[in-house]
């Protein structure tokens, strides 16, 4: 799904932010038979996360501007486990 405002970010390691680069926005994420939800290739969930691994090729369609962040894992490596997951809606406030 498109989205230029699309972004990923952590909680450890200083709570880095990772917005969509600009030639990615077509793919920023989706959602399948196979997994809940992928951020491109960069964060890929699956459908039973908690009893099956999950993918992360980072980095690959978000980046942030510091090149220091290359060095962050969102996952600590290619194939992980999930133990528990939160899914929040981020909404504008309007006025």
């Amino acid at each position: 799904m498109h989205d230029s405002h699309a972004f990923l970010f952590t909680l450890e390691e200083g709570c880095h932010k990772f917005k969509i680069k600009e030639e990615c926005q077509a793919e920023a994420f989706m959602a399948s038979k196979h997994y809940i939800i992928t951020f491109s290739s960069d964060l890929m969930i699956s459908s039973n996360c908690l009893e099956e691994e999950s993918y992360c090729e980072w980095p690959s369609s978000y980046a942030s501007k510091d090149e220091s962040s290359f060095n962050i894992w969102f996952a600590g490596d290619f194939w992980f486990m999930i133990e528990h997951i939160e899914v929040y809606e981020v909404v504008q406030e309007t006025s």
